[in-house]
């Protein structure tokens, strides 16, 4: 194996551990969004919107006649 063989597989090993990295760096954070918004309190629009939902009536298919 000479140099540029050496770089090039050095150029896409350090490309390839870059890429990995960020893709785990997303998916950590997108977790971890997700778990701090589900422990937060709810605010009161969203607490409003919670409470229209579990209306009796509300639900698909509860209109019929």
């Amino acid at each position: 194996m000479d140099i540029q063989h050496g770089l090039l597989l050095g150029f896409i090993g350090c490309s390839v551990t870059i890429v990995g990295f960020t893709i785990a760096y997303l998916v950590a954070n997108y977790h971890y969004k997700k778990e701090i918004k589900k422990n937060r309190p709810l605010s009161s629009v969203e607490q409003s919107l919670k409470n229209l939902r579990d209306m009796p009536g509300s639900r698909a298919g509860d209109d019929c006649q």
